[in-house]
């Protein structure tokens, strides 16, 4: 059959049309202008969701796939490690992977200019943005690259599968030599599946796209195409991670559990740089949720002003800024310094960062995490255990992804109660102590484990006097 080509499209004649069968189904389809947006303005939305006349739709049928990329804490622990680093995406990454041929009748269109022309039929040849799999498909086909080039290009090999979030690139290296290197590599070998790298950012001028420090150096950090009421950026030219806040207006002047709840969500926090902020407004949602209200009910005095306040406060988070580099790039020594602590309403663990070398060292908070406390009643040595076992968690998370060498660790906890379970064999202790301290046991020796207060002196004479105290929790 002969059909008319239209790049990711082809148009289809009487008798193609006339051949559908049921195994076929019409995708939705509407423009969106994304003013922000500096390279594609007008944008084609498919709804792959919606149902056609038989209840069904298309994302019913198709499988969404597994996750094959790393998630974006691990990608930006590897970034801030770099000296220099570069940032770019894939243009039109979807539409670079084609459809196998029997497959494209699920992705039929019809449209026409105006009502007075007959309705044609399109069938789209490329992977569609709104379908389910769209976003597996297109990771899979760009992991590919990175497989089929493993030994010829070991390391811009494990960057493809590696560095990737989706379409965005966030890689780098210890030398600018290196860097250019990388770049170039990338570029070439990108190039010749159809992946076109574009929008390149770095910290050097001479890395840049447009090698001009009077352009907008601004990169914002997402997971995805929705706009965040607080939002991370990446600031190249200062080298400085920064956040970003938008107005947030409630119509007519009513306040709901949902309209807290859709906030919230969109505070994107990926490395805790701000979970003192961010752990507030999730205990403000926790006890709101106590209350029984539905997600349209107006929301009670004291949590309204409660509410309000925090809003208020919250673009002051535009005013804290972090570096990007956390190592001085002399380092001669690493060493890792892990904090917990819990309270009835919520815990959290936070790792630093210190980077020695002779004439000094350089001190950085890395990541941290948070969340809110089980409404189920606890005792406090319990937060403060679990706690610990999340700090060994999140330990664990920063060694994988960050590949770096650490020599020498420590662990602090304001509890000695969680010193004494830890000093001893998991069996000691009753099931729920005892499957937490076998989890931190086995990725830490208690030798790094101290009390916050006295550092020097890991549990000391307090383990003889409060030994017995300890099988109480």
């Amino acid at each position: 059959m002969e059909y008319e080509s239209l790049g990711h499209m082809t148009k289809l004649n009487d008798e193609q049309v006339d051949s559908a069968n049921t195994n076929i189904f019409y995708l939705p389809h509407h423009g969106v202008i994304y003013e922000s947006s500096s390279t594609t303005k007008l944008r084609v939305v498919f709804d792959g969701s919606c149902k056609s006349s038989n209840r069904i739709a298309l994302n019913d049928k198709l499988l969404v796939g597994p996750t094959i990329q790393e998630d974006l804490f691990s990608i930006l622990i590897r970034f801030r490690k770099y000296r220099y680093v570069v940032t770019a995406d894939i243009a039109k990454m979807y539409r670079q992977v084609l459809v196998n041929d029997e497959y494209r009748d699920f992705q039929r269109i019809v449209w026409r200019n105006d009502t007075t022309q007959p309705i044609s039929h399109y069938r789209l040849n490329t992977v569609t943005y709104g379908t389910a799999s769209a976003g597996y498909l297109a990771i899979r086909c760009l992991k590919q690259t990175g497989i089929d080039n493993q030994d010829w290009f070991p390391h811009i090999s494990q960057i493809i599968q590696s560095d990737f979030y989706v379409h965005d690139l966030l890689s780098g290296a210890s030398t600018l030599e290196e860097a250019h290197e990388i770049k170039i590599n990338l570029i070439k070998i990108l190039d010749q599946y159809g992946f076109q790298l574009r929008k390149w950012m770095s910290n050097d001028i001479q890395l840049s796209e447009k090698p001009n420090h009077d352009v907008d150096d601004n990169y914002q950090v997402k997971d995805d195409s929705a706009k965040k009421t607080l939002g991370l950026w990446w600031h190249a030219k200062s080298d400085i991670f920064s956040y970003k806040t938008s107005v947030i207006t409630f119509s007519e002047g009513k306040l709901t559990k949902r309209i807290i709840l859709s906030t919230i969500s969109k505070l994107f926090d990926p490395l805790g740089l701000l979970s003192p902020i961010v752990i507030r407004s999730k205990v403000m949602l926790q006890k709101l949720w106590q209350c029984n209200l539905g997600w349209n009910d107006s929301l009670p005095s004291n949590f309204q002003e409660s509410w309000l306040e925090f809003i208020k406060q919250l673009p002051g988070a535009a005013c804290l800024k972090t570096p990007r580099l956390f190592l001085n790039p002399s380092y001669k020594r690493i060493e890792l310094y892990g904090f917990s602590d819990a309270s009835e309403d919520a815990y959290g663990r936070c790792i630093y960062l210190e980077s020695i070398t002779e004439n000094g060292n350089k001190i950085q908070l890395l990541c941290s995490k948070s969340r809110v406390a089980p409404l189920k009643s606890v005792s406090l040595p319990r937060l403060e255990l679990c706690e610990a076992v999340l700090l060994t968690t999140l330990y664990v998370k920063v060694i994988k992804s960050s590949k770096l060498h650490v020599d020498a660790t420590y662990f602090w906890t304001d509890s000695t109660i969680v010193l004494l379970w830890l000093v001893s064999p998991p069996n000691t202790w009753k099931v729920f102590v005892a499957n937490r301290v076998a989890e931190i046991q086995t990725h830490t020796e208690f030798s790094q484990w101290s009390h916050v207060l006295t550092k020097d002196n890991p549990c000391g004479s307090c383990i003889t006097w409060n030994r017995s105290k300890a099988f109480m929790y």
